[in-house]
């Protein structure tokens, strides 16, 4: 709505996903497409179970779906088969990112797992969009890392949690065989008892915060992974609470 010919009067509409049961929590975000140009991200669930962002906002002064598959009917932000994730300012830049998950393969103990690499765009006022990062999310544990891109094809993880007050996510490169290598060339921690434990010679410290100690190990691996201790804390970031809920 607007001032149009000396009233307040209906300037246009934009049609949202359809099969929409109901607004996510928080579903509605007022933010900016690249170019600072105001837009709605508009987040539901779907009846098939997947979570549908609708990007509205202005364009040639029409109001327009800058997501809408005009084929299906349904935006071409919907996630399907992953946890509850919104879009995020993940590289703090005051406009919103879309996630898209990649699912990565697991092996041994945590074949029940699901580990996820995510790439993340932002969206322009013509509805193209443009690669910002790629994240791991650890959302059990509350944190995400910020990596290389070619991330993607090139590593699994696999997680332990049986010693008491210490969880580690161990990162391995594949092979040219696709297979995982025997060693990890990245261990990430978080000790909730026995803070100590994180100080030992082969690690250094992420991030502390109240009743949490965060650490990371980087060993030798013929593969580059891309990163050294200095610039893996840089890329480490805890998750926000008003993200997940």
């Amino acid at each position: 709505y607007g001032w149009q010919n000396g009233m307040l009067d209906r300037l246009g509409t934009a049609r949202l996903s359809a099969g929409i049961t109901a607004l996510a929590s928080n579903g509605v975000r007022i933010n900016y497409l690249t170019g600072v140009i105001p837009a709605l991200y508009i987040t539901s669930t779907l009846t098939d179970g997947g979570q549908a962002t609708d990007i509205v906002a202005m364009r040639d002064g029409s109001l327009v779906n800058l997501t809408m598959n005009q084929e299906t009917g349904v935006s071409v932000e919907t996630i399907r088969g992953y946890g509850d994730i919104r879009p995020m300012d993940v590289n703090s830049d005051t406009i919103l990112e879309m996630p898209r998950p990649h699912l990565l393969p697991t092996y041994g103990e945590n074949l029940s797992s699901d580990f996820w690499l995510i790439d993340w765009s932002q969206y322009t006022s013509r509805g193209t969009k443009e690669y910002v990062c790629t994240t791991y999310h650890n959302i059990a544990d509350g944190w995400y890392l910020t990596v290389p891109k070619d991330w993607k094809d090139q590593i699994t993880l696999s997680r332990n949690d049986f010693v008491t007050g210490q969880r580690a996510v161990s990162f391995y490169h594949l092979d040219e065989k696709g297979q995982r290598e025997s060693s990890p060339f990245l261990v990430i921690y978080k000790f909730t008892s026995q803070f100590s434990r994180a100080e030992t010679s082969n690690r250094f410290l992420l991030r502390e915060e109240e009743g949490a100690v965060y650490a990371a190990t980087l060993y030798d691996s013929d593969w580059d992974c891309g990163m050294d201790s200095t610039e893996l804390q840089a890329a480490f970031h805890l998750i926000q609470s008003s993200w997940s809920d």
